[in-house]
């Protein structure tokens, strides 16, 4: 069988996928630059992560909130590098050790959490296990605290960071405990239009890594 060498994929203005990814959505790293050889994945992928897991401007879901459900999902998926990178970017926003371990590990009713904050964590443990449609009070608790838009916010969430889980599981190699990285803050609605602008109409990647060209 011939042996075809991988070659990253550059924009039609010769910019790696990857750099665009860190330069216009701040989302870098190895699993991101692994992704970046399949701009066609690359291309819907980096700016789900950004908006899911950053949140967009004007999102109602309040960053505490977005935090202890990604810690809460990363957690209930294992040790591994994505719950290291959500451990790593919950101290950077100031939660200390102990904050981290009560929404990783803690119980969901103890006393300190908000009722939303409770109600989305328990919320990230049901839908990583796949049980989340069994859970009929589980259900009404979360109509009860977020709205439809939330909640499809943050079942998304949920279910990209599983994703994540095993992305990163793949790709990040020993020595790089976080595989992937994201700007802090929500997302800047005008970089998601300027990452749509290069990579939808001015950017069709021009190169592909070799046998892949018909793919």
């Amino acid at each position: 069988m011939a042996e075809h060498a991988v070659t990253e994929p550059r924009t039609a203005h010769g910019r790696s996928i990857a750099a665009l990814a860190g330069d216009v959505l701040e989302v870098r790293g190895r699993a991101i630059e692994t992704a970046g050889r399949l701009p066609r994945v690359t291309r819907w992928l980096a700016p789900l992560v950004t908006v899911l897991c950053q949140g967009e401007a004007g999102s109602t879901i309040e960053p505490g909130v977005r935090r202890a459900l990604l810690l809460r999902a990363a957690a209930a998926n294992g040790e591994g590098p994505w719950l290291a990178y959500q451990r790593s970017a919950a101290a950077e926003a100031g939660l200390g050790d102990d904050e981290i371990r009560a929404r990783t590990d803690g119980p969901v009713d103890a006393p300190g959490f908000s009722a939303r904050e409770r109600v989305a964590m328990r919320w990230a443990e049901l839908v990583t296990a796949n049980e989340a449609k069994r859970d009929i009070v589980a259900y009404g608790e979360l109509r009860e605290h977020f709205t439809d838009a939330e909640l499809v916010e943050l079942t998304g969430a949920v279910g990209l960071s599983a994703f994540l889980d095993r992305f990163t599981r793949a790709t990040t190699p020993p020595g790089e405990p976080a595989g992937l990285h994201l700007g802090a803050g929500p997302v800047d609605p005008a970089r998601l239009r300027e990452w749509s602008r290069v990579m939808f109409t001015d950017a069709v990647p021009a190169t592909v890594p070799a046998g892949q060209e018909g793919r």
